[in-house]
């Protein structure tokens, strides 16, 4: 799944760079480690602001609809709203999707009909998920 940055494009001005990050507001995704590849976004140094946390990604969009500031989230959802543009200068990011199963149900018919059911809609959704 990638992951890319999204903004309002009438924000007064995006930042060109990583390093120019400073003294603008950031929406920051809130888990045990951050939006993957963009753990950096949480670090002082960077001189953002966060202006808002949140532990689900469309929470962050909403908040980026809204003005609130730049997100990181997948492409999949900030691709759907119409009114967010990619801030490409900021990078991507991808991280994996993983089907778990227990060892000893999955040769079972129901979770491997399940199973088939996730990995034929990821497939057919590949571009939308890859952004």
């Amino acid at each position: 799944m990638r992951v890319r940055f999204e903004a309002v494009p009438s924000a007064p001005r995006h930042p060109t760079s990583r390093d120019a990050i400073a003294g603008h507001d950031v929406l920051v995704y809130e888990t045990l480690g951050g939006m993957p590849g963009f753990e950096w976004l949480k670090e002082p140094a960077r001189g953002s602001s966060v202006a808002f946390r949140a532990n689900d990604p469309s929470a962050l969009v909403s908040a980026a609809t809204a003005g609130l500031g730049l997100a990181a989230v997948p492409c999949l959802l900030g691709d759907r709203e119409p009114s967010l543009v990619r801030v490409t200068t900021l990078g991507f990011s991808r991280c994996d999707l993983f089907l778990v199963t227990h060892e000893q149900l999955r040769a079972a018919s129901r979770v491997r009909a399940v199973s088939d059911f996730v990995v034929e809609v990821l497939q057919r959704n590949r571009t939308v998920i890859e952004g």
